[in-house]
């Protein structure tokens, strides 16, 4: 049986009494090495997301035909 407490085993204590009063308080383990996602940063599946989320879609074409439209309308009311 131990009967010195070593460097080693205070860290090792102090690390899992911290580790279960974080997940006591968060419901969960919170993740250490975490990646940091910089919100800047180019994301190619957040915009497919955002463009997916709009009440719209139009195609060029669409858009062409609507845009000239609007410019004919606006040029007749002169």
């Amino acid at each position: 049986m131990k009967t010195k407490i070593t460097e080693r085993d205070y860290i090792k204590a102090n690390r899992k009494a911290s580790r279960e009063e974080e997940i006591e308080r968060y419901d969960h383990p919170l993740p250490k090495s975490r990646v940091y996602k910089s919100k800047k940063a180019y994301d190619r599946n957040k915009t497919k997301a955002a463009l997916k989320r709009q009440p719209f879609d139009f195609s060029m074409p669409q858009l062409r035909v609507m845009l000239r439209a609007f410019v004919c309308c606006l040029l007749a009311a002169r």
